[in-house]
């Protein structure tokens, strides 16, 4: 009964980050990791299955608010959707210890990603034109990639996408749309990938999806009326010490 209400309110709060964008999909994952006896294929695989309920949820309300920007989709989702094939593929071949090490690292890079535009205010920003032919075959790349990332550990690319978009200075609630979008069908290939291999533990997904989904709600709205910089940066902070933290457990 603790795991489950320690799960419930982790992935609450985690919900409510990912509502603005936020990196918080790793910490459903985390409370999997130290709070259950599940198998890193059963970790990724029960993930994916709540993040798909959660970031559809999350899609619909910024679909709802005209966010989305459908060139970026086109550009982004199909070679995720291969690439978490290939993320799923992998899985079957690393260790606990190797997945521990890949969250820890991926953890790492979203909080220096985060970091950067606030400790960094004085940097040339980038140039990026997405009609471009570089502009597209970098999108292309990068959707291959997080889609790859997105199948090995179960999440769905938010955390990825939207730090990423907003250094090529997308405009903050299109780069959450567009994280959550892809996300959404990184997801659903993601699952269906475990779901077919019996991967997927759907008590847990109940107790994960539901409140992260509901809570998204909150972070939606708060999106829309704060200034986010002091939280990024606390965020920032957390993602690298608990990156640090599976680094060395």
């Amino acid at each position: 009964m603790e795991t489950i209400l320690v799960l419930f309110i982790l992935s609450f709060v985690a919900g409510v980050i990912a509502g603005f964008g936020g990196s918080s999909a790793f910490i459903p994952i985390v409370g999997l990791i130290f709070l259950t006896s599940l198998t890193t294929t059963e970790i990724s695989g029960t993930a994916a299955t709540s993040f798909f309920i959660a970031t559809l949820f999350g899609s619909v309300l910024y679909w709802k608010s005209g966010d989305h920007d459908r060139q970026l989709l086109s550009l982004l989702v199909p070679p995720a959707i291969i690439g978490t094939q290939i993320g799923v593929y992998i899985n079957g071949f690393i260790t606990p210890v190797l997945f521990n090490r890949v969250i820890g690292i991926i953890a790492i890079i979203l909080g220096v990603l985060l970091l950067r535009p606030i400790l960094l205010t004085k940097t040339t920003e980038i140039s990026f034109d997405k009609t471009s032919v570089h502009g597209k075959v970098s999108l292309i790349f990068f959707g291959l990639f997080v889609g790859v990332i997105a199948g090995l550990t179960g999440i769905g690319g938010i955390p990825l996408i939207v730090p990423a978009l907003l250094i090529f200075n997308i405009h903050p609630l299109t780069s959450i749309a567009t994280g959550f979008a892809v996300a959404t069908f990184n997801t659903l290939f993601t699952s269906i990938a475990y779901i077919r291999q019996g991967a997927v533990q759907f008590d847990y997904v109940l107790y994960i999806a539901v409140p992260f989904a509901l809570a998204q709600i909150i972070g939606w709205k708060i999106s829309r009326r704060i200034d986010i910089t002091n939280l990024k940066f606390v965020l920032a902070i957390f993602n690298i010490l608990l990156g640090g933290y599976l680094l060395i457990y």
